[in-house]
């Protein structure tokens, strides 16, 4: 009986860290069903399994988040890598951990935007101090099509992260960055077919990239 005590005070004071009309709504029902249990109504175990069941669908619904979980797309952080500055290195890595080009690529270019050599940047998303998501602008993104440029390149989310319109924020933020300096239309090369176009891309041609065999789709930001 202790046990199931300790469990059902540890989920009533998980609502204690939500907003207060979150909290407020979701301890109303838990503290009518611990009366019912007090009452000796219903077997705890039974009570414990609806409570868990009712969090289940209140989190969801109300996207609550407790400790990372359900997380909303306005949870995280995202801002370029001149207002992030301290993050160069950081950033560097993760995109070559994710692409396999050379870390020192990834800083010059960096560097170069960084020194205001150029205005192709480079965008981060970020869950508290962990970068999640990104993206960057560059010359060209190793294809034979010199004349379209710039082009948006390494666009990437981490697994965990995916499906929460993270990388659609970052390229609309890209795009109206770029637009904000008189640099547009925008460019890339991608294999996905139906991923684009959700946030204003429009399928241009085909390209053939740089020691590959076959051509990949080039979109088009106006």
């Amino acid at each position: 009986m202790s046990i199931y005590l300790k469990i059902l005070t540890n989920r009533l004071f998980l609502g204690l860290l939500m907003p207060a009309r979150q909290a407020f709504n979701l301890l109303l029902v838990r503290g009518l069903v611990y009366v019912i249990f007090l009452m000796e109504m219903y077997p705890l175990p039974y009570i414990l399994c609806y409570t868990v069941l009712y969090d289940f669908v209140f989190y969801k619904k109300h996207q609550v988040t407790i400790g990372g979980w359900g997380k909303k797309m306005s949870d995280y952080t995202y801002s370029t890598l001149r207002e992030r500055r301290q993050l160069k290195n950081r950033a560097a890595e993760w995109f070559h951990s994710k692409w396999g080009v050379l870390q020192e690529a990834y800083l010059e270019c960096m560097e170069a935007y960084l020194n205001n050599k150029t205005e192709y940047g480079w965008y981060l998303c970020l869950d508290g101090d962990r970068i999640i998501g990104g993206l960057g602008v560059i010359e060209n993104d190793f294809h034979d099509r010199k004349d379209f440029t710039p082009n948006i390149c390494a666009v990437y989310t981490e697994d965990e992260y995916r499906c929460k319109g993270i990388a659609g924020r970052l390229l609309d933020m890209a795009v109206e960055d770029l637009k904000s300096k008189g640099i547009t239309p925008v460019y890339l090369v991608t294999d996905h077919t139906s991923f684009y176009e959700r946030y204003g891309w429009e399928f241009l041609c085909m390209v053939q990239g740089d020691d590959e065999l076959d051509k990949t789709r080039m979109y088009i930001h106006k």
